[in-house]
């Protein structure tokens, strides 16, 4: 039996992932989702901590990119009933080729429980990274262009 060698609990450790299981849940609902509205494929992650879902969209070509995106974004926000709790555009790098879109939503309702109550939720974002239609702009000296999961944090406010 292998063991965790950190300071965490089991019960810590459980926590965690039954948070994963969470966000794995709500996942499989959205590629039922895909799958009865011929949504593209796109990349999942479950994040290690909390319950928490990424899907990063990275077609190809990348003209297709904002336009998969924007398919996806208004799926989860008819299938939820509720607009991203965060929805940005914004420039990366010094002469702004990368542009980064970010949606997200804070505790999406997930499954039911054992007895029938309805679980918290979990955090969900999109991301896609758009750059020019001209190659030779696209990427130039541009560094840092990977995926960070941390840019696709929700952010929040107080409320």
């Amino acid at each position: 039996m292998m063991t965790h060698s950190t300071d965490q609990t089991a019960a810590e450790l459980a926590e965690q992932i039954r948070w994963q299981r969470q966000a794995a849940a709500l996942l499989g609902k959205f590629l039922e989702l895909a799958a009865k509205n011929n949504l593209p494929p796109i990349n999942w992650m479950v994040q290690s901590a909390g319950a928490s879902l990424v899907g990063e969209v990275l077609s190809h070509p990348d003209t297709q990119r904002r336009e998969r995106f924007d398919a996806w974004k208004a799926a989860i926000a008819a299938a939820s009933g509720r607009t991203p709790d965060q929805d940005t555009e914004h420039s990366l790098g010094t002469s702004g080729a990368e542009t980064r879109l970010t949606v997200a939503w804070e505790r999406l309702p997930v499954t039911l429980t054992d007895d029938g109550k309805l679980r918290p939720g979990a955090r969900v974002a999109l991301v896609a990274s758009i750059w020019p239609d001209d190659p030779d702009e696209a990427r130039g000296d541009e560094t840092g262009t990977e995926f960070d999961p941390a840019l696709a944090e929700p952010e929040y406010g107080e409320g």
